[in-house]
């Protein structure tokens, strides 16, 4: 089973860039991530539909990225600055170096990640 999952990891890779647990770390088992998630996820999904604003406000600290100076690969365009925020209707706000604010909607994201300094 582990090969099989390997491998399939492995075409997805190929295919696009992906995030894998297993890449930071973490050896865990499809099954052993649904008993720890799914107790939460009622809530959580309730939160997204009441207060979405707060779901982001905390995915956005939790990124690790909140304020950091970021790269964000948008089709043919990459854009680097400073994540300074984060909303459903704006999309990523980023801090150019000439101070201006620059918004990049959130379905034009293709990746983002931490600028090399």
């Amino acid at each position: 089973r582990a090969d099989a999952e390997a491998e399939a990891g492995r075409e997805l890779l190929a295919q696009r860039s992906v995030t894998s647990l297993a890449l930071h770390g973490v050896r865990t088992t499809p099954e052993a991530l649904l008993q720890r998630l799914l107790p939460h996820l009622g809530r959580e999904l309730e939160r997204v539909e009441h207060d979405s604003a707060a779901t982001l406000a905390d995915y956005f600290q939790a990124t690790g990225l909140a304020h950091a100076r970021v790269r964000v690969q948008t089709g043919e365009r990459e854009i680097e600055g400073r994540w300074r925020e984060l909303s459903s209707s704006a999309g990523l706000g980023l801090e150019l170096d000439d101070g201006s604010l620059r918004h990049v909607r959130l379905e034009h994201v293709r990746s983002l990640s931490a600028a090399q300094s």
